[in-house]
């Protein structure tokens, strides 16, 4: 039944990308294996490449607290997940100018892309 469900909640993410946020809190909160969970942490990891800026937050943050644990593949896994968040571009040119992420006085003339650094 579980992996049904999580057919359903990915179809629905694909088809509305508005609804990521909601999708991911669902499938957190699902009592899932660990090939589960690893299936579903490729599928955000996947879905980090397009994410829109307003959910990337919530999208870091349930990889970060999903990655699976425990399987032999659960390290190679957080690696995978660790080096996509360090390659994640940030900074306003990578964004609608409608939308300024960094405010700070020095940075507006700027053209190199910051990146996450997450030490484990």
């Amino acid at each position: 039944e579980q992996s049904s469900i999580l057919a359903t909640l990915q179809h629905l993410r694909v088809e509305d990308p508005t609804l990521l946020i909601p999708c991911l809190d669902a499938v957190g909160s699902l009592p899932l294996t660990d090939s589960q969970f690893e299936d579903v942490t490729r599928d955000a990891l996947e879905a980090l490449a397009n994410v829109e800026r307003w959910a990337l937050p919530a999208l870091t943050t349930f990889l970060m607290n999903n990655c699976p644990q425990g399987i032999s593949s659960s390290s190679s896994l957080a690696d995978e997940v660790i080096e996509a968040m360090r390659n994640l571009p940030l900074g306003k040119e990578n964004y609608d100018d409608d939308y300024a992420m960094d405010t700070s006085p020095n940075c507006g003339g700027r053209n190199d892309s910051e990146a996450v650094m997450i030490e484990s």
